[in-house]
């Protein structure tokens, strides 16, 4: 399966779901900055190493927060794990992956 069908997939069984429209919109931006960045591949492609890279990108912009760094991981743990529980990933491919640090400021 392409990661682009399968986010399509995801979005329509949050939609399904009766998430939130502001819910729904975050979701696919964040998703939609990740197959940008990606491109065409398929699913089974998605591994730690490619992770880690997208993430790393994204710090390497400096122009991210922390919060919308951990926002970006949060978005494609969510897919991730419906992936997993939809058996369409066998493995979840970003539970080796640490998550970005959040020094949210109180």
């Amino acid at each position: 399966m392409q990661l682009r069908d399968a986010v399509s997939a995801f979005l329509m069984a949050k939609r399904a779901a009766n998430r939130s429209p502001r819910t729904l919109q975050w979701y696919e931006d964040q998703l939609n900055v990740f197959l940008a960045w990606v491109g065409e591949v398929d699913l089974g492609e998605i591994d730690p190493f490619l992770l880690d890279s997208y993430l790393a990108n994204q710090r390497g912009q400096g122009v991210l927060s922390d919060l919308t760094l951990h926002a970006r991981y949060r978005s494609i743990r969510s897919f991730l794990n419906w992936c997993q529980k939809r058996q369409y990933l066998q493995s979840n491919p970003i539970d080796p992956v640490e998550a970005p640090k959040n020094s949210k400021k109180r």
